[in-house]
């Protein structure tokens, strides 16, 4: 098992050190995308923070409000086997039946976290833990862990204490997926085999390695890519092109429209099509 583990940590800094030779060669350019999602931050984050209270009632108990996000991140995207997610919604649920007594009470995450030590899945950490419910994966357990995250911080709804924002907010994961890969091939210049494949593990956690490397503990900011890029693309995964996308911006049910909103979004498509 170690030497497994071994050969895959080789394979993820193998990977890592591509994109930050990458990094290095294009560095002025790709800063200037770095830059503007520093700069506009707030945008996808109020996004975001919308997305939380639309799943998340505040008059929810502790242990809902967690089922609710672990659900939600289970089907995310869809293509799942439903014998699959329901069996670890069962599962889960089980779990936070052992662990909450009172369902009104948030919960002791020490406890919480020990608990799944005991489980079938023998880890005491989050995303680990995650891992090992079928139809979950590493995109669907890193966006439970934000909404955790996200929650936690932002909100009045808190699921659990003892809960460290500062030390929990380095385990969390860019959820990288196709749109995040599709501006990253973009900006970075991956061709062919160099491509990011947001289905990849290894390339799921170099993304995040990678971004620790280039913005230390602003490293989530990279998530914002797929806040940037759903908005400004065309397509699926097999066929994607760069544009503000307003059927799809107009048609989203978690902004109001704002046109200082259009007016960044448009700027971003910009800095794609001729800076890049």
């Amino acid at each position: 098992m170690t030497n497994k583990m071994d050969k895959l940590n080789e394979r993820i800094n193998k990977r890592t050190n591509s994109l930050m030779d990458r990094y290095s060669m294009n560095k002025d350019k790709i800063d200037i995308v770095i830059d503007f999602i520093k700069a506009n931050r707030g945008i996808p984050l109020e996004y975001y923070l919308a997305e939380v209270k639309f799943r998340v009632p505040e008059s929810k108990a502790p242990k809902e409000v967690f089922r609710n996000i672990f659900v939600e991140s289970i089907n995310a995207g869809g293509k799942s086997n439903l014998k699959n997610i329901g069996g670890s919604c069962k599962r889960f649920y089980e779990l936070l039946q052992n662990v909450c007594k009172n369902s009104e009470e948030r919960i002791d995450y020490d406890m919480f976290l020990s608990e799944c030590g005991k489980s079938k899945s023998q880890q005491t950490d989050l995303f680990k833990h995650l891992l090992d419910y079928k139809g979950m994966g590493p995109k669907r357990a890193s966006l439970v862990m934000k909404e955790i995250y996200n929650i936690q911080k932002y909100t009045e709804t808190k699921i659990f204490y003892n809960y460290q924002l500062e030390s929990e907010a380095e385990k969390l994961h860019i959820p990288l997926d196709s749109v995040i890969a599709y501006i990253i091939n973009k900006v970075f210049r991956l061709k062919g085999g160099e491509k990011i494949n947001p289905n990849k593990y290894v390339d799921f956690i170099s993304i995040t390695t990678m971004a620790k490397r280039i913005l230390e503990h602003e490293f989530i900011l990279i998530e914002d890519l797929w806040y940037w890029g759903y908005f400004n693309t065309f397509g699926n995964d097999k066929k994607r092109t760069t544009g503000f996308n307003e059927d799809k911006y107009y048609s989203d049910k978690r902004h109001y429209p704002a046109e200082e909103t259009i007016k960044k979004l448009k700027e971003f498509t910009d800095i794609l099509q001729t800076k890049m």
